[in-house]
């Protein structure tokens, strides 16, 4: 085991000073003996991969944030959700978004409200955004995410107010 723990080390210097491929080979080398800690920085590892080559690797990515998932991980699911989102499965995104809101990422609610903007549900993109405003300051939600869902909902309200005085 202490083996095991001085590759994981190891891999994960790589993984932070961005030698990527290097860390992804010393992660898999220990995935068997060691999967359910490794799981969510394989599946890591190949998001960053992927970003500095221009190469395509989210199905290895989705498989290994399913198996971190597995594993009782509860960022992967955010990141699974993303990972749906950017290939447009869209069904698959906002199951693994709610799922990281059960898990008190807050934040992921902000994406799970522009998601159902894009598809015109409103009172359901509400309803995240308010989850996102009810969450702790830099515990379970940013800043960042705090200030965009007050943005998008005085939009909305905004837009229905103006409705509404129209149909007068």
């Amino acid at each position: 085991m202490k083996k095991i723990n001085i590759i994981f080390d190891v891999a994960s210097k790589y993984l932070d000073n961005g030698k990527y491929k290097k860390a992804l080979k010393l992660f898999l080398k220990i995935e068997k003996k060691y999967a359910e800690n490794v799981a969510f920085d394989i599946a890591y590892t190949y998001a960053k991969l992927a970003y500095v080559s221009g190469k395509e690797y989210k199905q290895k990515e989705i498989k290994w944030y399913k198996v971190a998932i597995k594993n009782g991980s509860c960022d992967a699911n955010t990141n699974l959700a993303i990972c749906y989102q950017d290939i447009k499965k869209l069904k698959k995104a906002k199951k693994y978004f709610k799922k990281a809101i059960k898990c008190g990422d807050n934040d992921a609610s902000l994406d799970l409200a522009l998601i159902y903007l894009t598809e015109f549900k409103i009172e359901k993109a509400k309803k995240y955004l308010n989850i996102v405003l009810a969450g702790i300051p830099y515990e379970t939600v940013t800043e960042y995410s705090r200030t965009y869902a007050k943005k998008l909902l005085k939009r909305i309200v905004s837009i229905e107010k103006k409705k509404t005085e129209n149909k007068e």
